[in-house]
């Protein structure tokens, strides 16, 4: 004849916790721990333990369990998942692989499909090591739910406030001390103002860039105080806060946490519009968004250019690839009259000048085209973003005709313009 099992119900209900109130009350352990057992002839009830206690005490419903274990009134435990039997892992895992063996008892987990009678304590190690790292992304998801309630609020109680803002109340406020210059920065870049022109004023002006003000709000000290530099400037200009919207997840942590974070693209961010009181209207914010995108694609040109277009390639063609062949810097692409010229960026900071000379766009192409028909064999006329993309590595600019090319195959090949003067 079949063993029938007297059987305990346990379930622990802690209401100190909201999502355990929410998830895990004990009308819901119950129904799923009943709908099991009345499937299978093979049990009988015997007590339900229904526990509303602290797990960090002594608990005395607990405690009755394991009496009536000991007094053989019980011979099987049946819970809805393994968790509620200990306060951390250790203490499971103990009950599990020490008490169960040693009591002769028998422990059903309905919820994690484990039932010791048929698995073995190494079995059960191994899914409640999965179980535990799902409810670290449960635990995880959670956080992130309750964050992002606070964003729909317009609640900003985490990160670094933006520059131009106070925080007050877990809530973003226009600081009348900053708020006007993120508006003059905005407008002198529709007025058709550089970006560098612009870092170069607020530095002359002696106005405490982001960095240092957030620092002098802090501790009251600060080192390098006016180092506005052009990037900065692009930062605000591309910030959605100035317009009045909040947003979030830009970057999510590496794996690696060594590792810088992982910057995500557009479509992952959490933008929620109209949190807080907007610094410029929305149509000034687009208009300037607008008007980048249409200068880094080439379709309107840089302040002061009025000669050709850029000889068959678009605006700032070599970014990434062209540096002063003197210091090393990157080089920036300006206007200089009717043409444009890269150079070396140590002038746009007012660094200490290293003395390159501007290098024309024309002849910074031509050495291009002269090293990819010796190189190559292209006969080509008119160079191209593919030819470009596809075949230079690095451009070094000693001066104006001085200009040496390094393609992709790891060859440096040099080059210079005829020193033909414009």
């Amino acid at each position: 004849m079949k063993r029938k099992y007297k059987v305990g119900v346990y379930a622990h209900y802690d209401p100190s916790s909201y999502e355990e109130e929410k998830h895990n009350s004990l009308k819901r352990q119950l129904r799923t721990i009943h709908s099991f057992l009345d499937a299978d002839k093979d049990f009988e009830v015997v007590e339900e333990y229904l526990d509303t206690g602290d797990r960090s005490s002594d608990n005395e419903v607990f405690e009755k369990l394991l009496y009536d274990i000991d007094e053989y009134k019980i011979d099987c435990v049946v819970v809805r998942s393994i968790e509620v039997v200990g306060r951390n892992y250790q203490e499971a895992v103990d009950f599990l692989s020490k008490y169960c063996p040693f009591a002769e008892v028998r422990l059903i987990a309905v919820k994690d499909n484990y039932d010791s009678e048929k698995d073995n304590k190494w079995t059960w190690k191994r899914r409640y090591h999965l179980a535990d790292e799902t409810v670290r992304r449960s635990l995880s998801r959670n956080i992130f739910d309750s964050r992002n309630r606070n964003w729909e609020e317009g609640k900003y109680h985490l990160g670094p406030v933006p520059y131009g803002y106070i925080r007050i109340d877990n809530r973003l406020y226009i600081d009348p001390d900053t708020a006007p210059i993120v508006k003059n920065i905005f407008e002198r870049y529709l007025r058709n103002d550089r970006a560098y022109e612009i870092a170069r004023d607020l530095k002359e002006m002696n106005v405490l860039s982001p960095r240092a003000y957030e620092v002098f709000q802090r501790t009251g000290q600060v080192t390098d105080r006016y180092n506005w530099k052009d990037c900065t400037v692009w930062r605000i200009l591309r910030s959605r806060f100035y317009a009045g919207d909040t947003v979030h997840t830009q970057h999510k942590k590496h794996p690696d946490e060594e590792r810088a974070k992982q910057h995500l693209d557009k479509e992952d961010w959490i933008i929620v519009p109209n949190t807080h009181e907007p610094i410029i209207s929305r149509e000034m914010f687009d208009e300037v968004q607008e008007r980048i995108a249409q200068i880094s694609a080439g379709k309107i040109l840089p302040k002061g250019y009025s000669g050709p277009r850029t000889h068959g390639v678009s605006t700032n063609c070599y970014k990434g690839k062209i540096f002063c062949g003197v210091c090393g810097r990157p080089g920036s692409y300006r206007t200089d009259g009717n043409y444009i010229v890269y150079r070396c960026r140590s002038i746009d900071v007012k660094a200490t000048n290293c003395g390159t000379r501007p290098a024309h766009l024309k002849y910074i192409n031509e050495a291009v085209i002269d090293v990819l028909r010796l190189r190559y064999g292209l006969w080509i006329e008119e160079l191209t973003q593919e030819h470009i993309d596809k075949y230079v590595r690095k451009i070094l600019f000693y001066g104006k005709d001085s200009i040496y090319v390094e393609l992709n195959d790891d060859h440096i090949e040099g080059d210079s313009t005829d020193g033909k003067e414009k």
